[in-house]
């Protein structure tokens, strides 16, 4: 039987030897969940879609879900290279389960529907009897997967609650990440230290209560955080990358809200200014 812990070197083989390729049917597998992945970035409307807590989403803090339920026209508009974005990405973790079974791997249960404390979601697959939980990821994330580092401290996007959900559902304790970095297509496979993950079911028992409550919202997911030694302070990671930001934080800056600053290195949400940068403020 083939060892999970070779996956990783036995795909990177796949491009030295060349005596190996894809069945057919593995071929018409992939094109057929690209095809789909497609049709749903290019078609699919969210805005008006019921919202159901999924396990996908138990890593999102309790006040973003509660927007994305019950005011869900506050979402900033994505544009539209942020979604293509997000689409290649699906296609390069479909390519990763094409890869793998390619190279010798037991690939099996692909977006299989699992339910736990009747919360409902789909995996990405198990490899080698391994939940397995396919990322994409900027250059800058793949290194908590290439460094096998990825903890509940720097766990900025959920991804441990939502594979322990994936594992607890079928009562397999055996969790990794496969992940390619998205810049360079290196790949790393990541067995976080099962002490890192959450107690899923007291997560998905406190989100229930939180989104039980439509007219109150939970407290801030995050506070935010010095920015170098200006005096200002900003956002922090998380919370700049939310939807929902700009009425989440609308009391800052003296009840004006967030101010945007356009840096070299991307946009910048300040909430208190106690000195004025030197870059272009985005008053749009």
């Amino acid at each position: 039987m083939s060892d999970i812990k070779t996956l990783v070197d036995d795909i990177y083989k796949l491009f030295d030897d060349n005596n190996k390729e894809p069945t057919k049917s593995d071929l018409n597998m992939f094109a057929k969940n690209v095809c789909e992945s497609i049709k749903t970035y290019l078609t699919e409307d969210n805005k008006n879609k019921p919202r159901k807590l999924r396990m996908s989403s138990l890593g999102k803090p309790a006040r973003q879900l509660w927007y994305e339920f019950y005011r869900p026209d506050l979402r900033e508009h994505l544009p539209p290279y942020v979604k293509i974005k997000f689409l290649y990405g699906h296609i390069l973790e479909e390519l990763l389960l094409l890869l793998a079974r390619t190279s010798g791997h037991t690939v099996t249960d692909e977006q299989k529907q699992l339910t736990l404390d009747g919360i409902y979601g789909h995996q990405d697959a198990n490899i080698d009897g391994w939940v397995v939980d396919v990322k994409s990821a900027s250059n800058y994330g793949f290194k908590k997967f290439k460094s096998n580092s990825l903890n509940k401290e720097n766990d900025s996007f959920g991804y441990l609650s939502q594979i322990k959900a994936y594992g607890e559902a079928q009562g397999n304790d055996k969790l990794s990440f496969l992940a390619i970095d998205k810049q360079s297509g290196a790949l790393a496979l990541c067995i976080p230290d099962e002490k890192e993950y959450p107690d899923i079911r007291k997560t998905i028992a406190d989100l229930k209560k939180y989104l039980s409550d439509k007219k109150n919202k939970p407290p801030r997911c995050y506070e935010d955080v010095e920015d170098g030694s200006s005096g200002n302070r900003k956002l922090c990671v998380e919370c700049s990358y939310c939807a929902f930001k700009v009425d989440c934080w609308q009391d800052v800056n003296n009840g004006s809200g967030l101010r945007k600053f356009i840096y070299s290195s991307g946009p910048r949400w300040l909430t208190v200014v106690k000195k004025e940068p030197n870059v272009m403020e985005d008053l749009a």
